[in-house]
């Protein structure tokens, strides 16, 4: 069961990158950090986007 909480705990974001949304407290545009709430099992995770050629 444990991968598919952090399954669903990132899932938003990722559809957030794939979408091309613009946050402006983010100094690079193609990266995004989340914590997981989990509280026993601290976890950071890191998101980019990866340009198409």
């Amino acid at each position: 069961m444990r991968g598919w909480f952090e399954t669903q705990e990132v899932a938003p974001r990722i559809y957030i990158m794939r979408y091309g949304a613009h946050f402006p407290w983010l100094e690079d545009q193609s990266v995004m950090t989340h914590a997981c709430p989990d509280y026993k099992n601290p976890v950071v995770f890191e998101l980019g986007r990866v340009k198409s050629s």
